[in-house]
């Protein structure tokens, strides 16, 4: 999966993120990094909107560490605080949907 360009991609990496196979969530965890900024605001969308599963946390944590230094260090660094955290599964969707709405507020500037 790695090496997918294809921005139109991201939803459906996102949702294999969640496979069984930890080896194919790594797949999908690498192609939405080579994505780099364009894997942001689907991957904060499906943090902040539905519920989020274990692996799902664990490979956004991954997605979103390796972005953090390439891309977008303040967006990420609260939704990083909120993965880190003791109740990630509470806090990152409230950490998630603020860094959406700031990427959206800069969209209509």
């Amino acid at each position: 999966m790695a090496g997918i360009g294809d921005p139109a991609a991201a939803p459906a990496l996102i949702g294999v993120m969640e496979d069984e196979d930890g080896d194919v969530r790594w797949l999908a965890a690498g192609a939405l990094i080579d994505l780099g900024h364009e894997a942001l605001q689907p991957l904060l969308s499906a943090l902040a909107y539905r519920p989020s599963s274990p692996d799902l946390l664990e490979g956004a944590h991954h997605v979103l560490s390796k972005l953090y230094w390439r891309d977008s260090p303040k967006l990420v660094k609260p939704v990083l605080a909120a993965l880190n955290g003791p109740a990630p599964q509470m806090a990152v969707h409230l950490a998630a949907y603020a860094a959406l709405n700031t990427i959206r507020a800069s969209q209509r500037d």
